[in-house]
């Protein structure tokens, strides 16, 4: 083998040496960006999971804060019904006296008053003339009767109406009486939550 055999052998070994090594560190390089493209992957996805998790405790957090809302809206719904259905009881009650308690008990409702003319309801127009001896002097019947009412009269002096039936009785004394009520329906309740 001549000289010139052996720089080109030289060469080409050298070349393949060189070759090898761009290979190996072009292998290098591309597993280290593989390995950063991975990791950069899995840390978007840790994120991108994280993410998902916080914002579907947070939508089960919402989801169990309107639940509970809406339980407690379901909650006082019926508590107002049954507070309702007690004052519908109590009118009712009113409603159904007889005889001398009905009338002491109409009477009883124009308290305060110094007189004027009573427009009973259909339903009272009966015991009109005794409600009013009850009252005194300083007050009339009406023929008329107001079908407004369903029970229970109103008191006209001049311009001014003072309505003396069961139903604005009750209505009117409703809110001065609902703590007392609520209190003895739902108190038991309270100290059981």
């Amino acid at each position: 083998m001549g000289g010139v055999e052996k720089i080109i052998q030289n060469i080409l070994a050298e070349s393949e040496e060189a070759a090898k090594q761009s290979i190996l560190q072009a292998k290098a390089q591309a597993e280290a960006t593989v390995a950063k493209a991975v990791s950069d992957v899995e840390k978007k996805s840790e994120a991108i999971i994280a993410r998902a998790n916080k914002e579907a405790e947070e939508e089960k957090s919402r989801a169990a804060s309107i639940a509970a809302l809406e339980g407690r809206k379901q909650i006082l719904a019926a508590k107002r019904e049954v507070m309702d259905e007690v004052f519908d009881r109590l009118e009712l009650y009113f409603m159904q006296l007889k005889g001398t308690e009905y009338i002491n008990f109409l009477s009883s409702l124009a308290k305060g008053s110094s007189g004027g003319e009573l427009i009973f309801s259909e339903k009272d127009k009966n015991i009109a003339v005794e409600v009013k001896n009850k009252l005194g002097d300083n007050f009339s019947v009406c023929e008329k009767t107001e079908n407004r009412l369903k029970s229970g009269y109103i008191i006209k002096n001049g311009d001014v109406e003072t309505n003396c039936s069961i139903q604005a009785v009750v209505t009117e004394n409703r809110r001065r009486l609902e703590p007392g009520i609520a209190h003895i329906l739902f108190n038991n309740e309270a100290e059981n939550e």
